[in-house]
């Protein structure tokens, strides 16, 4: 039967989902973004079994997501996604006799693993999968801020995932690359490595462990070392097909697409070059046809999020903006008609929609700053902005009112804090979690986001300020921070402007098309204030830029992001020629993965982008 006439539903997957970070204690992105996925598959039909750590203190939520089961591991430390993080914990827990009973009854079609810090975990239960394969969900290149000492552990640990994950799919085209130049060679020596201890041994070790230890009581290795885990032989051919693969594109310096002068834009602003296996979209801004290349899937707007309504005024501009002119439906003149008479003000009403958007932009007193307090988000860019304008007089002057997430209460945190309220005694510092109500409604009073971050895996924060008509300032990084592959700066803006009919997408108030400020965050703080004051004053362009924003966050949503991966994971399976645990009525995994990733039905346009 041809895939496009299977209802997803009757060709449900099982999937298990394994993520360090999920619905209790959750403190990160990461964590949201898990929750995000999860909610999204089995509101498509799917059945997911998560297993999740989460803090020995936390009250266990309510709200199941929609889950088949969820196995919460108790850990004792929290906070952490770095080679601090509970990730040995975790393993030690998810390998209890009990759950992994659960997982063989479960008989998942796909192993789902969150990061690097699942890895031990999933190898763990890799035996109690039925040959399931493995994907990995690289939320964030760790290794690219790591240090030390903890540069060579996470690393060894991403590579190791590469190297053992049927398909890596990372969160934007930054990563991506990062991921093909930095950790897949490593991937490719691991992968051999394992082919070649299997041949040796009939087993395949952990890939990227320094050696040998005991199995604990639970049956988990202590440290990077993992369980052994015996495959067949077609797994085998795969893990040594995938080495030669990976080996070949090294050594021919093969498989990374850098994007040129004259390289397209997708409809998620994201420059790409079409590959031979297919055009970029907005779950894959390039395609390749390379196994070792990581798919990119570009996380979309939480549904809870979603849900929460815009401020009118914008929302209103946003329409008008963005509504279709008569020659992008030509020759279809009583289409246009319709169209225009639905979706167009005429010219008095976009004056009085900018009017009253100008005017409610202007009375927003918050340049915010809504991120983790750690390192590797630089937060410290932030504050030093805020003490150089203060130094020039220019919060007052200009009516700038700081506001900081500041939940963490670290030694680095409370530091920072404390320069905040020094700069800016009128700040207003949130010291506790703040949930998607509440942070909605100071993104509606906030001007400008500042995102001080000039690496980031996304960003979500980006999109969801932008969701409720807070455009952001972002490191301009060539896509270093992977949210630019939706919101697009000036130049993706132009780029994208011209790709299309011809017709100019400039509108009114300014902003030239654009729904991101970019700006060079690794300039002096000095340079960086000034830029963010001239912005804070040009009420028109911020009020055209928020409408703009508005509307391309909300043009990607959980629903689509979530038939995309199933999608993407179909694809890598038929690629390879290999299946999956049984499903029901025992059929391979390979043929039903492939039927509810290509149901048209179930992919939703993402802005401009095809599905």
């Amino acid at each position: 039967m041809p895939p496009e006439l299977l209802h997803p539903v009757a060709s449900a997957l099982r999937i298990l989902f394994i993520t360090l970070e999920f619905r209790a204690g959750t403190f990160s992105g990461n964590g949201v973004y898990a929750c995000a996925q999860v909610r999204a598959l089995a509101a498509a039909g799917h059945k997911v079994f998560v297993v999740s750590a989460a803090p020995a203190h936390a009250v266990k939520p309510e709200d199941d997501l929609g889950a088949y089961r969820i196995v919460e591991v108790p850990v004792s430390s929290w906070h952490r996604l770095d080679a601090g993080a509970p990730w040995r914990e975790f393993a030690a827990g998810a390998s209890d006799s009990a759950v992994a009973a659960a997982v063989a009854a479960f008989a998942p079609h796909y192993v789902y693993g969150v990061d690097w810090s699942a890895l031990a975990a999933v190898r763990a239960l890799a035996p109690y999968t039925g040959g399931a394969p493995y994907v990995y969900l690289n939320y964030r290149v760790f290794c690219r801020t790591a240090a030390a000492d903890d540069l060579e552990l996470v690393r060894g640990l991403e590579s190791a995932a590469m190297s053992e994950a049927l398909l890596t799919v990372a969160l934007s085209r930054s990563d991506a690359d990062y991921l093909v130049t930095h950790v897949a060679p490593a991937a490719a020596a691991a992968a051999a490595a394992m082919a070649a201890a299997e041949d040796a041994a009939g087993a395949v070790p952990a890939a990227g462990s320094a050696g040998s230890a005991e199995a604990s009581g639970t049956g988990v290795k202590e440290a990077a070392a993992g369980p052994q885990v015996h495959v067949n032989g077609a797994r085998r051919q795969q893990l040594v097909d995938s080495a030669r693969h990976a080996a070949a594109a090294h050594i021919n310096g093969n498989g990374v697409h850098k994007a040129s002068a004259a390289s397209p834009a997708n409809g998620c602003g994201a420059a790409y070059t079409v590959a031979a296996a297919g055009a970029g979209t907005c779950a894959a801004p390039y395609a390749s046809a390379s196994q070792q290349r990581p798919k990119v899937l570009l996380p979309a707007l939480r549904e809870d999020v979603r849900q929460l309504q815009p401020p009118p005024a914008l929302q209103r501009l946003a329409e008008a903006l963005s509504a279709p002119p008569a020659a992008a439906v030509a020759g279809q003149q009583e289409e246009a008609t319709r169209r225009q008479q639905q979706h167009s003000l005429e010219e008095e009403e976009l004056a009085a929609a900018t009017a009253a958007a100008e005017a409610e932009v202007a009375a927003r007193p918050y340049l915010a700053c809504v991120v983790r307090l750690s390192p590797e988000k630089e937060p410290e860019r932030f504050v030093e902005v805020v003490e150089v304008l203060a130094a020039r007089g220019l919060l007052q002057r200009l009516g700038v009112r700081p506001l900081l997430l500041g939940a963490a209460n670290d030694e680095y945190a409370q530091a920072l804090k404390s320069r905040l309220r020094a700069a800016a005694p009128d700040c207003l510092i949130l010291e506790s979690f703040v949930g998607p109500a509440q942070l909605s409604d100071l993104y509606r009073s906030t001007r400008l986001n500042f995102h001080p971050a000039t690496y980031d895996a996304y960003g979500m924060t980006i999109v969801e300020a932008a969701s409720q008509g807070a455009p952001s300032v972002v490191h301009d990084g060539d896509g270093a921070v992977g949210a630019t592959d939706l919101l697009r700066g000036r130049a993706a803006a132009a780029a994208a402007a011209n790709a299309s009919s011809g017709t100019s997408t400039t509108g009114s108030g300014g902003g030239s098309g654009e729904e991101v400020f970019l700006l060079d965050l690794r300039a002096p703080a000095e340079e960086v204030a000034a830029a963010v004051a001239a912005l804070w004053g040009d009420v028109p362009k911020l009020a055209a830029v928020a409408a703009r924003a508005l509307a391309r966050a909300r043009s990607w949503d959980e629903a689509a992001n979530a038939a995309r991966l199933v999608g993407l994971v179909a694809e890598a399976a038929q690629a390879a020629g290999v299946a999956g645990g049984k499903g029901e009525g025992g059929r391979g995994q390979g043929e039903v993965g492939s039927s509810v990733g290509r149901d048209s039905k179930s992919v939703r346009a993402c802005g401009g982008c095809s599905a």
